[in-house]
């Protein structure tokens, strides 16, 4: 029990911008886990602890721990802790200016989501994907991603995923000199 109380109290500290208290408490969690063999557990907070890195902008490090939560994942074979994984290191691609390899992280992510059928990370992921096309400048690749995300989430009434959809089309209309089209989903993004 001490070791999950370390995690939730981790999160907690996290959440209120105390990254070094959370730290600790993070490490704590992971040497039971490590004593213990929970792996699941184990990959739970390696993901935690590369998240704080990543809020503190020291990418190395945060993308060691992602690493260590895919490597966790694919051992025990859990597919939703392994999309988390991967999506945070697509994620630090694309903030490193990697975006082909953001893309491709974002599709591998992408089968997985299918494979579980989890629509919700399938609409996000997809998204995703369409930042990483609109960051290159492949506007009508970037469109078509948005145009399959706001279907799927039209289908699935996911508000902020309509609204993400939208605003992201707009943006790329915009990018595109198609000021109408930029205009008709800026509006419905609202």
């Amino acid at each position: 029990m001490l070791a999950k109380n370390d995690r939730v109290k981790g999160v907690i500290m996290m959440s209120l911008g105390d990254f070094d208290k959370s730290l600790v408490l993070y490490k704590q969690h992971m040497k039971h886990f490590i004593k213990s063999n929970n792996q699941y557990e184990l990959g739970i907070v390696s993901g935690n602890i590369g998240s704080i890195y990543l809020y503190q902008g020291q990418l190395d490090k945060a993308c060691k721990f992602f690493e260590k939560q895919i490597e966790i994942c694919k051992k025990i074979d859990s597919k939703q802790l392994l999309q988390l994984g991967l999506g945070n290191i697509a994620l630090i691609e694309n903030i490193k200016g990697k975006y082909e390899s953001a893309i491709a992280k974002f599709d591998e992510i992408l089968m997985i989501c299918q494979d579980i059928n989890d629509q919700i990370s399938i609409s996000n992921t997809i998204g995703n994907i369409g930042i990483g096309y609109k960051n290159i400048g492949e506007y009508d690749k970037a469109i078509k991603q948005y145009e399959m995300q706001l279907e799927i989430a039209e289908k699935s009434n996911y508000k902020k995923h309509i609204c993400s959809a939208n605003t992201n089309l707009g943006v790329v209309y915009y990018n595109k000199g198609d000021f109408v089209q930029a205009n008709i989903h800026y509006d419905k993004s609202e």
